[in-house]
């Protein structure tokens, strides 16, 4: 489709439109710019068949991650796809009063590549900071920031004496590379299985491409 769809309305005209061409959809794949509250109550309001990843940032991926974190990454969970060891747990919840099903899938690999670019970019911005001295904790936290944006979420700023201490947060460290590697896509489509959806899904991935 031309453009980026960002309501159901506008998915509502494309699917009449479709229909004018005697073509009739069985499934709308969407990205996570789609995603919002309304918009999913829309599309199971209106029957339209979806799926659709979880942005990482609301609450039910939170929910969904901390239900099902140790079978998710399991080993009698996990599957060969394309040749990509993966680990996956299938669950239903309930929205707006009706069943939508949730395929939570690890990727071993790709959690440890996002870990490690990540904790490396932190570390090496950390080291950097250990080389100086700071009085105040707005000093080393506006050092931090130009050094790399948003680190300063995952640090301790300590005022003792006249300087100041920098200690790193495990809690916000856990909470941020906890969920890498996992990907959370929602259907309406009951009997779609784990390899139909990430085919569906990654056919997507490849069509915006080309």
């Amino acid at each position: 489709y031309p453009g980026s769809i960002r309501d159901v309305s506008t998915l509502s005209n494309l699917l009449h439109y479709l229909e004018a061409l005697a073509l009739t959809p069985h499934l709308f794949v969407m990205d996570r710019g789609f995603y919002s509250t309304a918009n999913l109550s829309a599309m199971i309001d209106q029957r339209l068949n979806f799926l659709i990843p979880l942005p990482r940032t609301v609450t039910l991926f939170t929910d969904l991650l901390a239900q099902h974190h140790q079978p998710l990454t399991a080993l009698p969970n996990s599957f060969l796809f394309q040749n990509d060891l993966l680990c996956h747990v299938k669950t239903a919840v309930l929205y707006n009063m009706q069943p939508v099903y949730a395929h939570l899938f690890f990727d071993p690999a790709r959690h440890a590549e996002q870990t490690q670019r990540f904790v490396t970019q932190l570390w090496r911005a950390e080291t950097i900071l250990h080389q100086k001295t700071f009085r105040h904790p707005q000093d080393a936290e506006q050092a931090l920031t130009a050094e790399l944006k948003g680190a300063t979420a995952f640090f301790r700023f300590t005022q003792t004496g006249d300087h100041v201490e920098i200690s790193r947060d495990s809690l916000a460290l856990t909470r941020r590379l906890e969920p890498m590697g996992t990907t959370v896509l929602l259907t309406n489509q009951a009997e779609l299985e784990r390899a139909q959806v990430l085919h569906l899904y990654r056919q997507k991935d490849f069509l915006e491409k080309t």
